[in-house]
């Protein structure tokens, strides 16, 4: 079995970053993405489910958002671990808003989808 494999590295710029992430979530939405790289491609299409780890950390003013996706053949829908991705809460941090003031959400089945995304990229 071969394996492909895509990296890449370096320090942009915070909305470059994010338009990154922005522009794979797109293209997932749309059915998949197509990785090109160094004389490497990819093609990414999400299956029915997918396993996620997510991890944020804040130590020593490093801050750290690690999203991490994994498609498999015969992953189903269900058990516990969905049950704890439901608990998860993540909201939009405004200045203007005190932390004990801002609004949180459930993350919803199709935020977890553009977070499976935004992963893709860095497999």
């Amino acid at each position: 079995m071969s394996k492909d494999n895509i990296e890449v590295k370096g320090i942009v710029e915070s909305g470059r970053a994010i338009a990154l992430f922005e522009e794979i979530l797109n293209h997932m939405k749309e059915g998949g993405a197509h990785f090109e790289h160094d004389g490497q491609s990819i093609d990414l299409t999400a299956g029915e489910a997918v396993e996620m780890e997510i991890e944020v950390k804040h130590k020593d003013g490093k801050r750290k958002l690690e999203l991490d996706l994994v498609w498999k053949d015969g992953l189903h829908l269900g058990g516990t671990a969905e049950e704890t991705m439901s608990g998860l809460k993540v909201s939009s941090k405004k200045t203007e808003e005190s932390a004990g003031e801002m609004a949180h959400r459930n993350v919803g089945e199709e935020t977890f989808r553009e977070l499976a995304v935004a992963e893709a990229a860095l497999f």
